[in-house]
């Protein structure tokens, strides 16, 4: 109700609002430019979605690790896992991220077996909740997508996710690798983390039930 009448005031009336919040779906629901201030200091200052990006991706923050080190993993060992992010459309590395938004599932493979013929991947991943609970898993596969590695030594694999239907929460990311229908890497471990902080998923400025409900739904509604 407030966001609706400020919106108002600021549409209706011809006065510009001076919005202040870390509410990140409020500000991408109401404001038409944005100034992410640190200490006091502007750190940026243009449109909304850029603002709301440059804020999310945290620099201090420790956004890959060194998967490779991992020792608790099964398969062949031909290509495997070493580097996995979060990634918005701008390519800003993210600690966290709003549902509704688009991000991308970004897997860096190192590529052990170079010969005469290529690797032909199959990349699969899995999102758990805090409790280790399966929510939802995909292959590449799934999609007819099989991922040619054209002989390089290693290669970066990108799962871009629309309108991301995940509720706010902590959740864990677990991944696989078929070479050629065989299993080339299996860490038993979690190989990264995705932070989801409320977003205008359904682009109205309802943020919806808050709930512990972990997947958000959008519907088509009719009548008769």
């Amino acid at each position: 109700k407030a966001i609706g009448k400020m919106q108002d005031i600021s549409n209706t009336s011809g006065r510009t609002v001076l919005f202040v919040s870390h509410n990140m779906a409020a500000v991408k629901n109401l404001c038409t430019r944005c100034v992410v201030l640190k200490n006091g200091s502007t750190q940026f200052d243009g449109k909304t979605e850029e603002a709301i990006s440059f804020y999310l991706s945290n620099t201090n923050f420790e956004l890959v690790k060194d998967l490779e080190a991992i020792s608790d993993r099964s398969g062949t060992g031909e290509a495997i896992f070493s580097r996995f992010y979060i990634e918005d459309r701008f390519g800003n590395k993210l600690e966290y991220t709003l549902n509704g938004d688009s991000v991308f599932f970004c897997f860096e493979i190192l590529i052990n077996k170079i010969d005469s013929y290529d690797c032909y991947l199959d990349l699969g991943f899995s999102i758990y909740n805090e409790q280790d609970e399966l929510l939802s898993v995909i292959y590449s596969s799934y999609q007819q997508k099989i991922i040619n590695t054209d002989k390089k030594d290693s290669i970066i694999v990108k799962c871009q996710i629309d309108s991301l239907p995940l509720n706010s929460g902590d959740y864990i990311i677990k991944g696989r690798l078929l070479n050629n229908n065989v299993e080339s890497d299996w860490p038993k471990v979690p190989i990264g983390s995705l932070n989801v902080i409320k977003g205008d998923f359904y682009g109205t400025g309802n943020l919806g039930f808050d709930g512990s409900s972990k997947f958000l739904l959008k519907g088509s509604w009719h009548t008769k």
